[in-house]
């Protein structure tokens, strides 16, 4: 299968351009076509891109491109990353990478031949492994999709002609658009690959930051915007189960201010779940008080929940207050002893100071008057 590799430079310091680029050039085959996008944001990204991007470091009948949007707005970097799959016109297969992440040669073309023999529209590489085998599509949906929630974004193998059919396109804007691409993505291929093998160099995510692991961030304004973005390019399902895992541990982290502002937002936009599919996502919901919550807000009472956040956040504050006095009488115990310690330094110092002293080394103690020689 031809291989459509577009590597972003967007954010790559210069000194690992090389690095990237001759990991990238290693991994292809003949026929393939890579792309590399430079902004011109970086005068020295450009100039070592211009010295190292060369048709000569590719394999025989392999294609480069280089996109360079210096003489126009940039954009975001989805917006370039979108453009420069389009350029990957005659091939197979796509991969999206930063230039800052070196390709594993083996493990590309390990996947590669997996795609080709599953028929998959998508083969997930490293990261989390899957609750169950994907390459057949079926399983437990709720434990797939919790799964997918929660999983850290990394490298995707796509189909082209399967993104074209989707009509799906990377995020321009908005936050976590790398972590909304992939829920994308995994929300409508079934069936799917995965392979324990990752496909670049370096440490896997294990876990994804707040808000993406359900932990809220602290502006109510970042919560808002992603649930609305998952809202509109998700299931429905997707997206409330998201916010639902978040609702878990969100009250805490509002302030007074913000309380009002997301309860009542988050009020208007639960209540235009249907009814059916609202059931369907409360029977499959593991956080019971968080989905208790949403069920509430979606019937218009917001008091109560603002409310119950409220004695939420008093309550948590209330344990901070007692774990920081358990700290504070720990270190003033551990000061008590210190004192003590020093004091008795300090009495065994005084008393030193009033006994006779030592006599120095060498010389001969004064004789006894009383004492007659033998």
């Amino acid at each position: 299968m031809i291989l459509g590799l577009v590597l972003l430079t967007e954010g790559t310091a210069a000194a690992d351009l090389a690095s990237g680029l001759a990991a990238a050039c290693a991994a292809l085959r003949p026929g393939d076509h890579l792309i590399v996008t430079d902004s011109g944001s970086d005068p020295d990204l450009t100039e070592t891109l211009d010295r190292v991007a060369q048709p000569e470091a590719l394999p025989a009948g392999a294609v480069l491109t280089v996109l360079r949007f210096g003489a126009t707005p940039p954009g975001s970097p989805g917006a370039q990353a979108n453009v420069a799959l389009a350029e990957a016109e005659a091939c197979e297969t796509l991969l999206l990478l930063s230039a800052s992440d070196p390709v594993m040669a083996e493990a590309l073309n390990t996947a590669r031949d997996r795609m080709a023999e599953s028929g998959a529209g998508v083969l997930l590489a490293g990261g989390t492994p899957p609750p169950e085998a994907l390459p057949d599509g079926e399983g437990d949906t709720q434990r797939r999709r919790d799964w997918l929630l929660t999983r850290a974004p990394a490298p995707l193998l796509l189909r082209r002609d399967w993104l074209l059919a989707q009509g799906l396109r990377l995020p321009e804007s908005g936050p976590a658009a790398e972590w909304r691409w992939q829920l994308q993505i995994c929300a409508r291929a079934a069936p799917m690959g995965w392979q324990a093998a990752p496909l670049v160099h370096g440490p896997q995510p294990a876990a994804l930051p707040p808000p993406l692991s359900g932990e809220a961030p602290c502006d109510a304004d970042t919560l808002l915007a992603l649930h609305q973005a998952l809202t509109e390019e998700l299931p429905a399902d997707l997206a409330h189960g998201w916010l639902i895992g978040a609702l878990a541990k969100l009250p805490p982290r509002l302030t007074a201010e913000t309380r009002w502002q997301v309860a009542q937002q988050l009020s208007v936009r639960l209540a235009r779940c249907p009814d059916p599919l609202w059931q369907q996502i409360m029977a499959g919901q593991g956080h019971r008080q968080a989905a208790l919550e949403a069920d509430t807000l979606r019937r218009g009472q917001v008091l109560e929940v603002v409310a119950l956040w409220t004695q939420t956040a008093t309550e948590a504050r209330l344990e901070q207050l007692e774990t920081g006095l358990q700290d504070l009488q720990q270190w003033l115990a551990e000061l008590a002893a210190l004192r003590r310690g020093i004091d008795s330094l300090c009495r065994i110092a005084e008393y030193d100071a009033l006994r006779p002293g030592w006599p120095e080394p060498g010389d001969d103690p004064a004789p006894d008057p009383e004492e007659r020689p033998a």
